[in-house]
């Protein structure tokens, strides 16, 4: 019997052997196959950049060739592409406030701006431009009475299976952003509570990915909900008959000392509000020094735990 078997499981492994060889020959073609596909794609999106193509043909571009790119060549197109948007973000502001097309807008959008109604604008220009920013994958915001053109990220999360952890997570950050932004008309224009987990999330990203390609765009946005949440807006934070903190925003404070107490921004709050108590939660001189010095803290943190990639 053994001397049959011998035989037989050689033959199993030879086999086995062969077929594990062509398995990984075939996973190696597929790889370069891949490469080359994605070499291609990323010569042909290039040309589109260099060529300062509207936004709306490399957003096209795009959704049609994402499925034959590497997930580093997805990054790099992503990381590029914000960057873009971005800057042509400035053209299209240009346009909107020529001549009297925010004019136009405010008539035919009194409420807030509504794709649905596009249509209705007899200015051909001002349609075609309007049509243009929306297939570009910008959303339209208003602010004191005037439309801005602002990145549509959550139109941009549909690109989340092709990428980088950091770059879903940055879609994340910036989608919520996007969907509601902070600030409207010179006022907060969300919850103490919804900036104070805002704040909370951008540093919980920087710390998580201290070598982001967003580094730079993120530091910012912290940046700017922290002097949100810390000073507020006007008539947002103090009542000002009496100087006295406003009960949201002291609240928001507390709870979110107890709920991230690890964190940077938990510890800093925690003394913020332990300072505040203190001065029977009236905001003067005092206070404000106070504050600033547990901003330019907070901040300093931050900073070195990026530096170190903790």
């Amino acid at each position: 019997m053994k001397k049959i078997i011998v035989p037989i499981l050689s033959t199993a492994m030879i086999f086995t052997g062969c077929l594990s060889m062509e398995r990984s020959m075939e996973q190696r073609v597929a790889i370069e196959a891949v490469n080359m596909e994605s070499h291609k794609i990323m010569a042909q999106y290039n040309h589109l950049i260099e060529e300062e193509s509207k936004p709306e043909d490399v957003i096209l571009f795009i959704d049609n060739n994402v499925d034959y790119l590497s997930e580093e060549n997805a990054d790099e197109i992503m990381v590029d592409l914000f960057d873009y948007l971005s800057s042509y973000g400035d053209v299209y502001m240009d346009k909107l406030f020529k001549d009297k097309t925010q004019e136009t807008l405010n008539k035919i959008f009194p409420n807030g701006f509504d794709e649905s109604e596009i249509h209705h604008i007899s200015d051909r220009r001002i349609k075609e431009l309007l049509r243009e920013i929306v297939n570009g994958r910008y959303k339209f915001v208003r602010f004191e009475g005037s439309y801005y053109p602002v990145v549509d990220y959550d139109y941009l999360k549909r690109y989340s299976p092709y990428v980088s952890d950091g770059i879903k997570d940055y879609f994340k950050l910036m989608g919520r952003e996007s969907a509601k932004v902070m600030v409207k008309d010179g006022t907060l224009s969300i919850s103490w509570d919804e900036l104070g987990e805002r704040l909370i999330q951008v540093e919980t990203y920087l710390e998580k990915y201290p070598d982001s390609s967003f580094k730079k765009e993120c530091t910012s946005l912290y940046l700017t909900y922290l002097q949100v949440y810390i000073w507020g807006m006007e008539d947002t934070q103090v009542d000002k008959e009496n100087s006295i903190i406003l009960e949201e925003a002291y609240n928001s404070y507390e709870k979110m000392a107890r709920k991230y107490k690890d964190t940077n921004i938990g510890e800093m709050l925690g003394q913020y509000v332990n300072i505040l108590d203190k001065n029977n939660r009236i905001i003067n001189e005092n206070i404000e020094k106070s504050r600033d010095g547990l901003y330019k803290n907070a901040i300093s943190i931050l900073d070195k735990e990026m530096e170190n990639g903790q």
